[in-house]
């Protein structure tokens, strides 16, 4: 695509939160989902924040917590309640009896999200170029 730089490094323009670490808990769905929506958020505000995977495990009713889960499930999850900060809902790496999410507590709030078509090159260079992508 015109206009699509060759290559970015969101972690050089510090739009990327640290590593962490899903423990033997099987959420990497939900670690995926925030870093993502974590990046995307620096990139529009310029701050970085450090998004609840523990609410995704316990508010996302169409995954499976530890099992399983599914990204685009994350990402609707995210769309109706937001996110809360990693130290007001920290992870513990268990799928919980209830959600406690709030809205008060809301740090990121997500208004939508986009799939890359499979296998579709162009496509996903022009995605990257905006953010960091969930795979």
């Amino acid at each position: 695509m015109a206009g699509t730089p060759s290559t970015v490094d969101w972690r050089a323009e510090g739009k990327v939160t640290k590593v962490k670490n899903q423990g033997k808990c099987g959420s990497c769905w939900a670690f995926s989902a925030t870093a993502s929506i974590e990046s995307a958020h620096a990139i529009k505000t310029g701050e970085l924040a450090d998004l609840s995977e523990q609410e995704l495990l316990d508010c996302d009713t169409g995954s499976g917590g530890c099992v399983s889960g599914y990204i685009n499930t994350a990402f609707s999850t995210a769309e109706r309640l937001g996110l809360m900060q990693y130290s007001q809902y920290p992870y513990h790496g268990v799928k919980g009896a209830s959600c406690k999410a709030t809205t008060q507590a809301t740090a990121v709030t997500v208004t939508g999200y986009k799939n890359v078509k499979s296998q579709d090159q162009a496509q996903f260079k022009a995605a990257i170029a905006q953010g960091p992508l969930s795979v």
